[in-house]
């Protein structure tokens, strides 16, 4: 007899169906490019499977859906600027996009969806997410110049948010076949009923080992962002600069916050510095991060040297449990992004809203939160600060800061 499942289960299997449906279109919309450009109809890229081949999936254009609420990938391919260059929309975002929110509002209607591309085309960037509500937050595409030049490295991200947490989180790179697909799993021991039709399911970090706390052991992954203003790309390129003195193993750059966060939540890359990143980026991999037992913080360090976050001691210093998702319950599951189930080894948790990030991925051994901590330290004190704020977000870091200021100083 098949159990019951929970709300967050059956999010979670919706979002990960989801995913692999718009990654079938976004593979279609590929070949399909790659053959009107070429007049071949071979792709660039090393399918895994045949198209159409989802299991317990139906393909965009089946009969079910009609052409007029779901554009298909033979109507042309287009690209154009947002706000710059860097900053591409191709017809294959936008009708991925409107693929997945047609989607979440038939199965879903009450729920809220923050989107990429809708999200641009509005005026105020303020950060509103509303805490009381069940929000969906999606990029249907992140890498879009990646794969505006022909690279695989692109990905789908679906995350659900609730009281400003993400609760279920996909990301998908569809390129790489469905073992490009990992995804926040709310049971205690894989694999979940969705989980069934990828093969080969395991946990995070793929991995698992200690973190050194050298920084000429780290494979370091930072983009070079979007925003080309001379001041903010002095204070990135100043940074790389100071970070190139610390004798990095490798120094990455994927295309994709949210490709770079889900290797760090896999153990493949040990830190990840982001700025001018936003929510739909970094959300739904930010999820697999904490149950892999990664951290993270501001990519901007305290100003002020009594601040308490420099403290080099935590109350979450204590040996974590090897796994703490044993005990599966709804309300398990509702306080699984909280502190008592993920540690942050003391540090303040960014916004997701914030547009700049600090990540440290999960780590093995009795002093974990304090080589994440230690890590932590160093990039704060060998980079500038980002030049990336935003109305509506609490920089938690920085009132620490300004309190710490007009406080008494003890003799």
């Amino acid at each position: 007899m098949a159990s019951h499942k929970t709300e967050l289960e059956e999010l979670h299997d919706f979002a990960l169906h989801l995913a692999l449906s718009a990654g079938e279109a976004l593979r279609g919309a590929t070949a399909s490019q790659i053959s009107r450009t070429r007049g071949a109809s071979s792709s660039a890229f090393d399918y895994p499977y045949p198209l159409g081949e989802e299991v317990g999936l139906q393909p965009s254009t089946s009969q079910t859906a009609s052409a007029s609420s779901h554009p298909t990938w033979d109507e042309g391919y287009t690209q154009e600027e947002k706000a710059g260059s860097t900053d591409l929309v191709t017809s294959t975002d936008l009708m991925l996009e409107r693929l997945i929110t047609d989607r979440i509002r038939q199965r879903y209607p009450d729920h809220h969806i923050l989107a990429e591309e809708a999200y641009a085309k509005g005026g105020s960037k303020e950060w509103k997410l509303d805490p009381t509500a069940t929000t969906w937050i999606i990029d249907p595409l992140d890498g879009t110049v990646n794969y505006v030049h022909g690279n695989p490295l692109v990905c789908i991200s679906l995350s659900v948010v609730q009281e400003l947490l993400p609760v279920v989180g996909v990301v998908y790179a569809p390129m790489l076949g469905r073992s490009g697909t990992l995804s926040f799993e709310p049971n205690a021991c894989p694999p979940a009923s969705s989980s069934s039709s990828i093969p080969n399911v395991q946990r995070l970090p793929l991995q698992p080992r200690p973190l050194s706390h050298s920084s000429s052991e780290w494979l370091f992954a930072s983009e070079w962002g979007k925003d080309r203003r001379d001041v903010v790309q002095s204070s990135e390129c100043e940074s790389r600069e100071d970070l190139k003195g610390a004798q990095l193993r490798g120094l990455r750059s994927y295309g994709s916050a949210a490709l770079d966060l889900t290797l760090c939540a896999a153990a493949s890359v040990d830190i990840v510095w982001e700025g001018a990143v936003w929510e739909w980026d970094i959300s739904a991999a930010l999820l697999l991060l904490l149950e892999s037992g990664g951290v993270w913080t501001d990519a901007n360090g305290p100003s002020n040297p009594h601040n308490r976050f420099w403290s080099s001691s935590s109350s979450t210093d204590q040996p974590v449990g090897a796994d703490l998702r044993s005990k599966a319950s709804e309300e398990r599951l509702r306080l699984a992004i909280q502190e008592e189930t993920y540690p942050n080894a003391g540090l303040p948790r960014a916004s997701l809203g914030a547009r700049r990030i600090l990540a440290i991925r999960g780590a093995t051994g009795p002093d974990a939160h304090v080589a994440q901590r230690a890590a932590v330290h160093q990039v704060w004190k060998r980079t500038q600060g980002l030049e990336y704020r935003r109305m509506g977000v609490r920089y938690a870091i920085e009132e620490e800061d300004a309190k710490t200021a007009n406080a008494p100083q003890g003799s």
